[in-house]
This record gives structure tokens, C-alpha cells and sequence, in this order.
């Protein structure tokens, strides 16, 4: 079962829930983050103006924000070995003679 729960100027997240059809057990939850290239806010606004933007439930908000640190992180990790990569690339046009 798929449910839009939250979006953003950017995404919209859906809830999806594995449920059992023979006892209606929730078996596993997962969130999913969809994201666009246009402002998802004034596209609600403009064609649903009566649409109440709902609160972001809070274990989503640390969902995002987990989300949002681990980015950070590793884009950091990608810039340093870039910086290190140019710097191998300068260091091995030089020559030693």
C-alpha cells in the first residue's frame, strides 16, 4: 500500500506498507523520496488551492534530515578526493630531473 504523506518544494514522499493479505499484518514500512524539477509547492497551490499542506510526520523528519547528513558527508568525501586527484594530476606533470 503506497500513500503520499509529505512533499516539499522539491519531492513529495510516500509511506508504502508490506501488509500480509491473510491476517492485514504490517510486515515492513518504508518511506520514498520522489523529486522533481519544478516546485512542487506552487504546483499544488496553483491546480489544488484549496490542498492543506500536511505536517511532516517526525520519524520522516529524521528520515530527511538523516538523508540530508549523509549527503553532506559524502559529497565533502567526493570533493577531498577530487582536490587529491588534481593534486596527484599537477604533482605527476611535474617533473623530477
Amino acid at each position: 500500500m503506497t500513500t503520499p504523506v509529505y512533499y516539499d518544494s522539491k519531492s513529495i514522499y510516500f509511506e508504502q506498507k508490506i501488509v500480509t493479505l491473510s491476517d492485514d499484518i504490517i510486515r515492513a514500512v518504508a518511506y520514498v523520496k520522489v523529486v522533481f524539477n519544478f516546485d512542487v509547492d506552487k504546483i499544488v497551490r496553483t491546480h489544488y488551492p484549496k490542498t492543506v499542506k500536511p505536517s511532516v510526520p517526525d520519524d520522516l523528519e529524521q528520515w530527511i534530515k538523516f538523508n540530508k547528513l549523509n549527503s553532506d558527508r559524502l559529497n565533502k568525501h567526493l570533493k577531498l578526493n577530487t582536490l587529491d586527484k588534481k593534486d596527484l594530476d599537477q604533482k605527476s606533470l611535474v617533473r623530477n630531473d
